[in-house]
């Protein structure tokens, strides 16, 4: 009998890049000029706010744009490779746009939420980590390791909410990617879960 394929969970895919940013600046029509393939475009510009700290999220297409003091944030809503393409290339846009803003560090997010139905090999290897002793239990392990100018964190968590999360970290001294580094790293994490071991 073949052995069963094991089904990839929907990740949630994000990039988030640490610095001094000018949230005031990410008005809508500062984004329609600017983020748009179309400067003139009429598109409307999907979003919400934050009333407490006065941030605002704004939808373009499956890419949510979160721009915050310390950080912006991009998370792409659909799973596809032509959505991952775009949070990268709106990312590189703005960077281009801003290229005076000091940036602390750079980070592609991709997590997988666990459940009981999951059976991915990495997973499977992961859970040997999550010893007990006595009372305690593991909630979290995290290993990485350096790749030239990055590094990659796998981080578990086993408690509440178990999932495990990628995270390709560029540090301030980093070349910034190109137009294809996260679906390049998307399609790493994909091998990376079919492993049996680290």
């Amino acid at each position: 009998m073949a052995k069963a394929q094991p089904s990839f969970p929907n990740p949630r895919l994000s990039i988030v890049c640490l610095g001094s940013w000018n949230k005031k600046l990410f008005t809508p029509q500062w984004i329609s000029q600017n983020l748009y393939d179309s400067p003139h475009s009429n598109k409307l510009i999907e979003g919400t706010i934050n009333p407490v700290e006065l941030e605002f999220t704004f939808r373009l297409n499956n890419v949510s744009l979160i721009p915050k003091e310390k950080s912006i944030e991009l998370l792409v809503h659909e799973n596809s490779e032509d959505a991952i393409n775009y949070a990268n290339k709106l990312f590189v846009k703005i960077i281009t746009l801003l290229p005076h803003t000091p940036i602390v560090g750079l980070g592609f997010n991709i997590q997988y939420a666990i459940d009981d139905s999951t059976n991915l090999p990495l997973w499977n290897y992961l859970l040997k980590l999550n010893h007990r002793f006595e009372d305690f239990m593991t909630e979290q392990v995290r290993v990485s390791r350096p790749f030239g100018h990055y590094s990659l964190r796998i981080i578990t968590t086993f408690s509440v909410n178990p999932n495990i999360i990628f995270n390709f970290a560029y540090n301030s001294n980093s070349t910034m990617p190109n137009q294809d580094v996260f679906l390049n790293h998307f399609k790493e994490c994909q091998s990376l879960i079919l492993k049996e071991t680290l």
